[in-house]
C-alpha cells in the first residue's frame, strides 16, 4: 500500500500574506520609532526654551532689564529702539544650544518695548531708566536705576491697552513681556523656513499652547507682564519700598511736631523767666513799700506824741498801721509769687529739656527712616 506524502513549506499565497504582514508591521514600527524620536527631539527643544528662559531671568537680575534681540544673528543683543524681535542673543546671555546649531535653526526672541518720554509710563522693558522714585518728605530724593524701575514698567504695561505693533501672541494680539520660539525639528508647513505660523517674522508669536499638527511643530514660551512681575517679586519689593516711604513721611511729621513742641517749650521758658523777673520786681517793690509803711507808722506815732489833742495823731497812727499791715501782706504774697514763679520756671526748664531730648530722638528716627527707604530703593528687587 502506497502512502502519499504532502509537500512541506509555504505556498506562494501564504508567503505573500506573511510578507504583507511583515511590511505592515515594519511600516508601523518605523513610524512608531520615528514618532518617539521626534518626541524626544521635541522635548529637547522644550528644554532649550527652559534654558533660555532661565538665562533671561538671570540677565534681568544682573542688568535690571530684559535683553534686546539679536538682529545681526551673531549671538549678541542689539538695542536699537526699533528692535523688538529677532534671534535670542545666546552669546550675550552666555548660552548656546548645540542641538539648535546642529539643526541649522535659531531661537526667535521678542521683547515688549513701548517707550515714552514720560518715564512714569515708559514701558521699554529692554532699557534701564529711572522710572520709579519713592515719594520722600522735605524735598528729599532717591534717584536709583534698578529693578524697581523694571517693576514699575511691568505694572504700567499690564494696564495699557493691547497694541499689535508691540510684541504680542495669538490672534487676539495679547501683549507679553517677552516670548521665545523654537523652530522644531521640521519645516512643518513646507515654506522653506523652519519656523511655522507667525513665529518666523514680525512682532507676533503663536500661542504657547498651540498644538502640534501637520503644518506646525514649533514650541513657544511667552511670559506676561504680571507673570514676570510675580517671578521677580515686584509686588513685594514695590510695597516694601513704598511702605518705607510712607514710614519716612510719618517720621518726618513726628519730627515736625517735636520741633513745634520744643519751640513752644522754649517760648514757655522765656515767658516763665519773664514772670520770675516780674515777681522779683514785685517782691522788691513790696519790700520798699513795707519800709515806707514802717516809716509812716513811726512818723504817725511821732505826730501823735506831738499832738496835744492826741486825736489826729492817733488816727494817723492807725492809718499808718493799716498801711504797714497791707504792705507786710503784699510783701508776703510777692515772696510766695516769686517762689511759685521760680518753681514754674524750673518745671518749664525740665519740660524744655525733655522737649529737646524728644526732638533729638525724632530727628534721629526721621533720618533713620529716610536712610532705610533710600537703602530699599538702592537695593532694587534684590532683597
Amino acid at each position: 500500500m502506497t502512502i502519499k506524502k504532502h509537500a512541506i513549506g509555504f505556498s506562494l499565497v501564504e508567503m505573500s500574506i506573511v510578507l504583507v504582514i511583515i511590511g505592515i508591521l515594519a511600516f508601523f514600527s518605523v513610524k512608531f520609532v520615528s514618532n518617539i524620536g521626534r518626541q524626544a527631539l521635541n522635548e529637547q527643544f522644550k528644554n532649550d526654551l527652559q534654558r533660555a528662559d532661565q538665562a533671561i531671568i538671570g540677565f534681568i537680575y544682573a542688568n535690571n532689564r530684559l535683553p534686546c534681540p539679536d538682529i545681526n544673528k551673531n549671538g549678541f543683543e542689539e538695542c536699537g529702539i526699533a528692535n523688538i524681535t529677532g534671534n535670542l542673543p545666546i552669546k550675550t546671555l552666555g548660552i548656546e544650544s548645540s542641538l539648535q546649531k546642529k539643526q541649522g535653526g535659531q531661537i526667535r526672541y521678542g521683547v515688549f518695548r513701548k517707550a515714552n518720554a514720560n518715564l512714569a509710563i515708559d514701558n521699554d522693558l529692554a532699557q534701564l531708566k529711572d522710572r520709579f522714585e519713592p515719594l520722600l518728605p522735605d524735598s528729599a530724593a532717591s534717584n536709583q536705576s534698578n529693578g524697581l524701575d523694571l517693576c514699575l514698567a511691568l505694572k504700567t504695561a499690564s494696564l495699557t491697552a493691547p497694541d499689535n505693533m508691540q510684541l504680542n501672541i495669538g490672534s487676539s494680539s495679547i501683549n507679553v513681556a517677552y516670548a521665545i520660539a523654537d523652530s522644531g525639528a521640521l519645516d512643518a508647513n513646507n515654506d522653506s523656513v523652519l519656523f511655522d505660523g507667525s513665529n518666523g517674522s514680525g512682532v507676533k508669536f503663536e500661542k504657547p499652547n498651540k498644538p502640534h499638527i501637520n503644518n506646525y511643530d514649533d514650541n513657544v514660551l511667552a511670559i506676561g507682564f504680571n507673570e514676570l512681575s510675580g517671578r521677580l517679586n515686584c509686588a513685594k519689593v514695590l510695597a516694601e519700598t513704598n511702605g518705607g516711604a510712607r514710614a519716612s513721611f510719618a517720621a518726618y511729621d513726628m519730627w515736625r511736631i517735636s520741633t513745634v513742641y520744643k519751640d513752644f517749650r522754649d517760648f514757655n521758658v522765656d515767658y516763665l523767666q519773664t514772670q520770675v523777673d516780674v515777681a522779683d520786681a514785685a517782691w522788691k517793690i513790696a519790700i520798699v513799700t513795707e519800709i515806707m509803711a514802717a516809716a509812716g507808722v513811726a512818723l504817725a506815732i511821732g505826730l501823735a506824741i506831738a499832738d496835744p489833742s492826741k486825736v489826729a495823731g492817733i488816727i494817723a497812727a492807725a492809718v499808718a498801721a493799716v498801711a504797714f499791715a497791707d504792705a507786710t501782706y503784699a510783701l508776703a504774697q510777692s515772696i510766695i509769687g516769686y517762689n511759685d514763679s521760680k518753681d514754674a520756671l524750673a518745671a518749664g526748664k525740665v519740660q524744655q529739656t525733655e522737649a529737646i531730648a524728644s526732638l533729638a530722638k525724632a530727628l534721629a528716627f526721621k533720618d533713620l527712616k529716610l536712610a532705610f527707604v533710600k537703602a530699599l530703593d538702592q537695593r532694587g528687587f534684590i532683597r
